[in-house]
């Protein structure tokens, strides 16, 4: 046998685990400071290795090592802030020994404050080890400053599949409170977030302090001047403890340096959105002492990184860095549950065997070659990727490699490479540039897919692919560059600590029951990431008879693949013309369905939960919105969060008066307050009994009003954005 060969879903569920089970960790030498906290030393008196570092003690920013990010952020990044990033020595200078990032009280771009972020994407990236800073803090309600990490794969739009890990961050008015974070893309769920906090006995603004993460295969912890008070179990599973090459590690892969120093956004309860809401004086700086990486032998990510002139993927004719053979953490992976892929004896092209894929059912197909750990073929970057096919089928296929946990790029196989579907072995050949071009994140030293081959649309079942002699060819060689060491990640059973899901009413948007007369319809898009830099367009239906409910999902040509996430989760038959279908049994008629998609389409996967559709299964037709004579009425519950251990039962109405809108929240009494998250952010009036209420002017008849609440009780927050309320304003 050439490989070993398994059949995976492509989104197959793997649980992200939180640690509850660590023993106390080594944090290294601490020496007691005139101020009373520790001199910490990240190197643990020279046990780890400086690998890396900027000490700040020269005149000016180093370009070899940082960016500037100036703006704010609309494009793909920030958190609804007030400041506007430059690159002027206002914000960011080098001066006394220290990095100094400055915030200041101005108008610049259209907001109302200016601030300074840097980062070391493209130019410096860690993979475990320990990484440390020793900084100064601001103080007062509105700052936040923070030291922490992306993926290095990150371009904008593919957050947080890319991961991040916050390692310093402060919410400025909690001034001696340190806070620390992980966001990963949670299979099944979306962006999930795991937070802990240190408080110490001064401010974080009173002197230097060393904020520090310590990162291998297996943990992340985080600590302040040595004392860990965050810790994160860094490893992926499947039930039974399989490891899945498609599950999370978000965190297995490199991640770049990032420092700012944002004012105002969503990180404060409540969010901070006017400069009238911060209380900070201005300028307000936050000094880096240094900035320093260490490594140490046991901790050393090691890629497997093949010298000579060939890697052999599936041949026998090149047995020179065998693939398959390197470590147990390689696979050749069927994708798509239709879709069969199996070794053969003949047709074969070299050797005495072939790979055979046999088109399913599905309006997709695919295969990849993949490895948990990261392949490095840098000294294969002037090289080709070569193979050979075989088959007469009329498939539209690409082929593809993928970097980090994310990151894909494709080309499309067509005759330039050689290919031709006449039923005669075609010998293929792509230069890596192609691949490596499209993108400047994509990293052909941290390959988690070295080989896929996809179709989308013009096969039929049963169609069938052979593939053989795949390999990478150099024309000039290297030699002494293989190292043998693998990192593997530690495989357990998991402890599940229920991770923070962050957001689920903005990430999931619940679009609640507009009944037509043949069931449910709706036209909109997809909340959650974009294909080809735009949302994804679609109309969804749902219809019943004789007990089974039939789901529909019309986006036009050209998806990969169309999953309904719930109920179940289950890949939906394409019917054509663009559109999937899912026929659900065991319905009746007023049973409750909440179904929600995942879409994938030029190589990008653009929900990972989807739009939540909420209908009561019916054939008759019912009002699009519940009005009442006065207006628009509702009662139910806010969807995030308890209070007391509940959810928050209320009623709220709008109604038009004039050109005043009148909205009101009734929950009884004891809220602490209630604002209206949207139009606007508003602190609602407290009118006694329980209820709330806010005026917004200049409203008429026809008008589309979207509004939410977010709430506040008993100490607890219940709500972060709060169910959408949609109304078509009427007298």
């Amino acid at each position: 046998m050439k490989g070993r060969l398994s059949t995976l879903v492509w989104a197959a569920a793997c649980a992200a685990v939180l640690s509850g089970c660590y023993q106390g960790l080594q944090s290294g030498s601490r020496t007691e400071g005139p101020a009373g906290r520790a001199l910490f030393d990240p190197s643990n008196n020279g046990e780890w290795t400086l690998a890396w570092s900027d000490e700040f003690n020269g005149t000016g920013l180093d370009s070899s090592k940082w960016s500037y990010d100036t703006g704010t952020g609309s494009w793909g990044w920030g958190n609804n802030e007030l400041q506007y990033y430059t690159d002027r020595t206002d914000n960011v200078q080098v001066t006394g020994g220290n990095l100094v990032i400055t915030a200041r009280r101005e108008d610049f771009g259209g907001m109302p404050y200016t601030s300074g972020r840097i980062h070391s994407q493209g130019k410096f990236s860690a993979h475990y080890g320990r990484i440390a800073a020793r900084m100064k803090l601001p103080e007062g309600l509105g700052v936040w400053p923070a030291f922490w990490m992306l993926g290095q794969d990150f371009d904008g739009q593919n957050w947080p599949a890319i991961g991040e890990l916050d390692i310093l961050e402060m919410r400025g008015g909690q001034d001696y409170t340190a806070s620390a974070a992980s966001h990963w893309d949670q299979p099944g769920v979306g962006h999930a977030m795991y937070s802990e906090s240190l408080t110490l006995s001064e401010k974080l603004s009173a002197d230097y302090h060393v904020y520090m993460i310590e990162w291998d295969t297996q943990y992340i912890k985080i600590s302040l001047d040595g004392e860990v008070y965050w810790t994160f179990d860094n490893f992926w599973c499947e039930e039974g403890g399989t490891p899945d090459p498609k599950a999370k590690t978000e965190f297995q892969f490199p991640m770049y340096i990032l420092f700012n120093l944002a004012v105002g956004g969503n990180f404060f309860d409540p969010a901070l959105t006017s400069p009238s809401m911060i209380t900070a004086s201005f300028p307000q700086a936050m000094l880096v002492d240094w900035v320093r990486v260490y490594e140490k032998a046991d901790t050393l990510y090691r890629p497997w990184t093949p010298g000579g002139s060939s890697v052999n993927l599936f041949s026998e004719t090149r047995p020179e860095n065998d693939f398959l053979a390197e470590d147990d953490w390689n696979a050749i992976d069927a994708w798509a549950d239709t879709v069969t892929l199996e070794s053969v004896s003949s047709p074969v092209r070299e050797g005495s065997e072939a790979l055979k894929l046999t088109a399913g059912t599905q309006g997709w197909l695919g295969m990849g070659m993949s490895s948990l750990t990261g392949k490095s073929l840098e000294n294969f970057a002037d090289g080709y990727l070569r193979f050979s096919i075989r088959t007469t089928s009329a498939a539209n296929l690409k082929v593809g490699m993928k970097s980090g946990p994310i990151m894909e790029q494709w080309v499309t196989l067509n005759g330039s490479y050689g290919y031709n579907p006449d039923g005669t072995w075609k010998d293929i050949s792509i230069p890596l540039s192609d691949f490596m071009s499209q993108n400047q994140y994509f990293n052909v030293t941290q390959l988690s897919q070295l080989f896929m081959l996809v179709s989308t649309g013009g096969f039929g079942a049963g169609d069938t692919f052979y593939l053989d002699n795949v390999h990478f060819w150099t024309d000039n060689p290297k030699t002494g560059t293989d190292d043998p060491v693998v990192d593997d990640p530690v495989v357990d059973d998991p402890v599940i600590d229920d991770p923070v899901i962050d957001d689920p009413v903005i990430d999931d948007p619940v679009i609640d029951d507009p009944v037509v007369t043949a069931g449910y319809s709706f036209t909109g898009t997809l909340p959650n990431g974009y294909i080809d830099g735009q949302q994804v367009a679609y109309t969804t239906t749902a219809s019943y008879a004789d007990g089974i409910v039939t789901v529909t999902f019309s986006g036009g040509e050209g998806f990969e693949w169309v999953w309904l996430f719930t109920p179940g989760f289950q890949a939906m038959t394409y019917a054509g013309n663009g559109t999937w279908k899912a026929e659900l049994e065991g319905y009746s008629l007023g049973d409750k369905l909440d179904y929600r998609f995942t879409v994938r389409k030029n190589g990008q996967e653009a929900n990972n939960v989807g739009a939540s559709h909420l209908w009561t299964v019916a054939e008759s037709s019912a009002a699009e919105e519940p009005q009442t004579p006065s207006g628009y009425s509702f009662t139910g519950t806010l969807p995030n969060g308890l209070i007391n251990g509940a959810p928050v039962a209320y009623t709220t109405t709008a109604v038009l008066e004039g050109t005043d809108l009148r909205i009101t929240f009734n929950g009884g009494a004891g809220f602490e307050w209630v604002w209206l998250y949207s139009p606007g952010f508003t602190a609602m009036k407290d009118m006694g009994g329980g209820r709330w209420e806010a005026v917004l002017p200049g409203y008429s008849a026809g008008t589309k009003l979207e509004y939410r609440f977010t709430v506040r009780k008993d100490g607890q927050e219940a709500n972060s954005v709060g169910a959408p309320h949609v109304w078509t304003v009427a007298p």
